[in-house]
């Protein structure tokens, strides 16, 4: 098969203020997909074998030609927006090019004993033009096998009730380039902008070019590795059906930005660099029946759960207060924060936790504010994780959730009568941290939210929520 995607994209402005501009801009993109693969299938007595390979290749090419001028006017008539009808006082011009390539070659071999007991292997190996040379290839492997339990002769007994089930395995790698640029690998030179010299009524323009970024030119594919077991059934001639399944997803060599020291003074390059494993579950519980020959219903239900860990990463990164994407030995998006330790409830209180601290105490504390716990000992707010093994080493920040969407759920209903369907899909989330920005002192930003009224510290309300 092969498909083409031909766009064009024509523009055209003008500015006001200051001096005045119109500008013109042309936009081309073209998108190639190519694929081709076969199957073949043979069948020996109670054995059935299966190959299928085949080939793709997906191209994108984009060009950009843009072109302005500056006047005062910048036109002759408003009522003509056309870049030739511009003033010719000052006229600048620019182009862009992009191209990137994905090639991939694919196979699988399958097997099956009278569709009782399945095999099947998989390999494929996919090449990008987003890696420099000597990295754009990589391997990718897996395998499945599956047993049809409700096949052998122990369960012919109850075929009535447990219609069919299946006993499933498989690991396989796959490859991720998303989130990354296309030159990304080449150390490049900008261009872009003017930079004025000379008078400032008539200045030479001179074009400005910057070193963007850090290059990355080892980095390769993310090999995202995951391990599944699972079980299907189908019960009650097929009217109950379901599914469970459990996963180990590891990421061995996750695209990573490398902490240098803030004296780089350019963004940082992103590398193969960190570790990251990802576990869950997933539940699946549908039926479907008839009240009458005409009238059809169903209903199910979907839970699924996962948590994250961060298992390592390529430099000794030191989570910071608040919210932090990776950070070893946690959860992706964790958060860090001091240990809540109530609110000051009076002047004595207030007196007595400031003596407390030796060092760093806010200037404008007061009855009805938060108070934190010193975690390490040393009368100070430390900006550092808590070590329980050695409090002496670590600061006074802790762990306390991290961002991930736990338990999700859904359900669906569904009627059908005579060829008339309804139905209905409810989902949600059962459990979700969320950092809470919406700081009810800055009034002045916008109306503070109902559920603040009445639930802040006063004097009166000295068991409120809220500081």
């Amino acid at each position: 098969s092969y498909a083409m995607d031909d766009t064009e994209d024509f523009s055209s402005t003008v500015l006001y203020g200051g001096r005045d501009q119109v500008g013109a801009s042309y936009l081309k993109s073209a998108q190639n997909v190519a694929n081709i693969y076969g199957t073949y299938k043979y069948v020996l007595k109670k054995n059935t074998f299966g190959l299928l390979a085949g080939f793709s290749n997906t191209q994108f090419n984009t060009r950009q030609i843009n072109a302005s001028r500056n006047g005062d006017p910048a036109l002759i008539s408003n009522n003509l927006i056309y870049l030739g009808a511009g003033s010719p006082d000052q006229q600048f011009n620019g182009e862009s090019k992009s191209a990137n390539a994905l090639s991939s070659a694919f196979s699988r071999l399958s097997y099956d004993y009278q569709e009782k007991y399945i095999f099947e292997g998989n390999f494929r190996y996919d090449a990008s033009s987003n890696f420099a040379p000597g990295h754009k290839g990589t391997p990718f492997y897996g395998a499945s096998a599956a047993w049809v339990f409700t096949k052998e002769k122990i369960f012919s007994g109850i075929d009535r009730y447990l219609n069919s089930g299946k006993l499933r395995a498989s690991w396989g790698q796959l490859g991720n380039q998303s989130g990354i640029g296309f030159y990304d690998y080449i150390q490049l030179i900008a261009a872009g902008g003017q930079y004025p010299f000379g008078d400032p009524e008539s200045p030479t323009r001179n074009l400005q070019y910057s070193v963007p970024y850090l290059a990355s030119p080892s980095r390769s594919w993310e090999k995202v590795e995951t391990k599944n077991i699972g079980l299907d059934i189908g019960a009650l001639n097929d009217r109950l059906t379901g599914s469970f399944d459990y996963f180990i997803k590891k990421n061995m060599n996750m695209f990573y930005t490398f902490e240098f020291p803030s004296i780089l003074g350019i963004t940082s390059p992103s590398i193969n660099g960190a570790q990251l494993r990802t576990t869950g579950w997933e539940l699946s519980v549908n039926w479907n029946d008839k009240i009458t020959p005409d009238l059809n219903y169903s209903f199910g239900f979907l839970l699924s759960d996962n948590t994250s860990k961060v298992l390592s990463l390529p430099d000794s990164r030191t989570p910071g207060y608040g919210y932090n994407t990776w950070v070893e030995g946690y959860s992706a998006g964790s958060y860090f924060t001091y240990q809540f330790d109530g609110l000051i409830q009076s002047e004595k209180e207030l007196a007595d936790y400031k003596s407390a601290i030796t060092s760093g105490a806010p200037t404008n504390l007061r009855t009805g504010d938060a108070r934190y716990k010193d975690m390490n000992g040393d009368g100070k707010p430390t900006p550092l994780l808590y070590d329980a093994k050695d409090p002496s080493k670590g600061g006074d920040m802790v762990y306390i959730g991290n961002d991930n969407r736990r338990y999700s759920f859904s359900f669906n209903l569904g009627l059908n009568y005579k060829g008339f369907y309804a139905t209905a899909l409810f989902q949600g989330v059962g459990k979700q941290m969320v950092w809470n920005n919406n700081i009810n002192q800055f009034m002045f930003f916008r109306n503070p939210q109902q559920y603040y009224y009445n639930r802040t510290w006063t004097p009166e309300n000295t068991m409120a929520r809220y500081p």
